[in-house]
């Protein structure tokens, strides 16, 4: 199986090798490999490799999987990438946690791009320690790089305040969507990434809809 390191710098349009374990009667033979266009982020293919095994054992054919695959896109919210006036935006607001933040920012960080910004809502459901997490994921987000942070929410002031302490700049904290859009218009530009994310009552999707609107 490829490891983190064989396909940390693969794009998510990029065709990946994947390869697959043989059916129950054939594992003592040699391995199959096959390339792949799967749409996704890097933790992501991890997730089709294993279901590529499982597809495999159970006896499903080769070619079936590839389509399958190679067809995937991903659910409304749920890291779908799509282009606005030549920005590539991951809308990945349909909810989070600090580990699928975590795992979104590496997803920006595969994409090409001039710049890179973050677009991030409250996670909540975190119980005592909300702050705390918060905190350190501007950390973690610091360390794994950034162009322009916004955030957006009460809680997501520590996420920002854990991106400078961090050494980050170029961060603004906001209250509503609104605001966060009016801010974020004025920083990018054709060729940049951004990320917008946050959990599910933070409708963060509201920032792209503000945007799609803008340009009618």
């Amino acid at each position: 199986m490829p490891n983190l390191h064989e396909l940390e710098n693969a794009m998510p349009v990029a065709p990946l090798k994947l390869i697959t374990l043989q059916s129950a009667a054939d594992l003592g033979s040699k391995v199959n490999d096959y390339l792949v266009e799967y749409r996704s982020s890097i933790h992501n293919v991890y997730n089709a490799l294993a279901a590529t095994a499982t597809a495999r054992v159970l006896g499903i054919d080769v070619n079936r999987i590839q389509k399958a695959l190679s067809e995937f896109l991903p659910g409304a919210q749920r890291q779908f990438f799509t282009e606005i006036n030549g920005v590539t935006v991951i809308d990945d607001s349909y909810n989070a946690n600090p580990l699928s933040m975590e795992m979104a920012f590496h997803a920006m960080r595969q994409v090409n791009g001039k710049h890179y910004f973050l677009v991030l809502g409250d996670m909540g459901e975190l119980g005592e320690k909300e702050e705390q997490f918060h905190y350190e994921l501007g950390k973690i987000a610091a360390n794994i790089g950034f162009d322009g942070m916004i955030t957006v929410g009460k809680l997501s002031r520590h996420t920002a305040m854990g991106a400078r302490d961090a050494g980050k700049t170029n961060i603004m904290e906001c209250t509503t969507c609104e605001d966060a859009w009016q801010r974020l218009q004025k920083m990018i530009q054709s060729g940049d990434v951004v990320l917008v994310k946050g959990s599910r009552y933070m409708h963060m999707e509201t920032i792209l809809e503000l945007w799609r609107k803008s340009l009618n």
